[in-house]
């Protein structure tokens, strides 16, 4: 019962006995499907071989006191189910057996779900991203942003401590006779002037600090008799604009950048001259 047991085990249902496919260019060499143990190894290669309709297992005999043992036979794979022949020891059949709907293992194989489980193949859920702070990039933008607002205000002197029509330059500075004032706005390239801001306090509509020269004597004669006169002869002794030499530094400046164009520019010509001259040179003497 065991020996039947096993050569059912090993032999496919659709295998037919002492046949071979009458094909001498594969059957008259090595196996070309290798050697095997059995007839269902046999036919186990050809259904994993695209190219493959049919196999012939053939059994074979180790020689005695050869060493190691070859398996049980060779298996010969055809391309197509060619005419069957009677040949001792040989099995034959097509790639599967029609009771046969899948692929067999010459030994049970069990695979426990556990392996296996049903969303082991599924796609993980996105997560969705978490609120977070602003990145890096836009911290660094945001205080650009930032400081190019404060720059820009300080282009434009507003408050009560800028003094009405007033000017000033970044190299000169305000009027000292304004009292104690800082230059905001000024710019060389291009010229630009500025106006002028208080330090301390605010301005007066006259363009000038509470702590500017003359002022508190004009205040103490503002409260003795006469004060309306002595009032106009103070205005009169106090400039009311910036000294003039804010324009005359401005103008200096512009000439002073278009002379540097000038030189830079009859430097270059000078070069371009010297170097003609000295190809005509070279041409003549190797004209010579």
């Amino acid at each position: 019962m065991a020996s039947i047991a096993v050569a059912s085990h090993s032999r496919p249902s659709c295998v037919e006995e002492n046949m071979t496919y009458d094909d001498e260019s594969v059957t008259g060499a090595l196996p070309n499907g290798a050697f095997v143990v059995n007839a269902l190894h046999c036919q186990n290669l050809c259904a994993v071989s695209l190219s493959c309709k049919a196999f012939t297992y053939k059994e074979l005999a180790s020689p005695a006191g050869v060493w190691p043992a070859v398996p049980a036979g060779g298996c010969y794979l055809f391309s197509a189910e060619k005419t069957l022949k009677a040949e001792d020891g040989a099995m034959s059949g097509p790639k599967s057996c029609k009771d046969q709907h899948h692929f067999k293992m010459p030994f049970n194989v069990t695979m426990p779900n556990s392996w296996f489980p049903e969303d082991a193949f599924k796609k993980p859920p996105e997560k969705k991203p978490e609120e977070e702070g602003p990145s890096m990039a836009e911290e660094m933008k945001a205080t650009y942003q930032g400081l190019k607002h404060k720059v820009r205000n300080l282009d434009v002197c507003d408050g009560p401590m800028c003094c009405p029509g007033s000017s000033c330059h970044f190299a000169s500075g305000c009027s000292s006779s304004r009292g104690t004032t800082r230059c905001i706005g000024a710019g060389l390239f291009p010229p630009k002037f500025g106006t002028c801001q208080c330090v301390t306090g605010a301005c007066d509509h006259e363009g000038y600090c509470s702590d500017a020269p003359g002022r508190e004597d004009l205040e103490r004669k503002f409260e003795a008799p006469g004060a309306e006169a002595a009032e106009g002869v103070a205005n009169a002794a106090l400039p009311r604009h910036s000294d003039p030499r804010f324009a005359l530094f401005g103008i200096a400046s512009v000439l002073l950048v278009v002379g540097l164009a000038v030189v830079v520019r009859s430097s270059r010509r000078r070069a371009e001259r010297q170097q003609d001259a000295l190809q005509e040179t070279f041409e003549c003497e190797n004209l010579e």
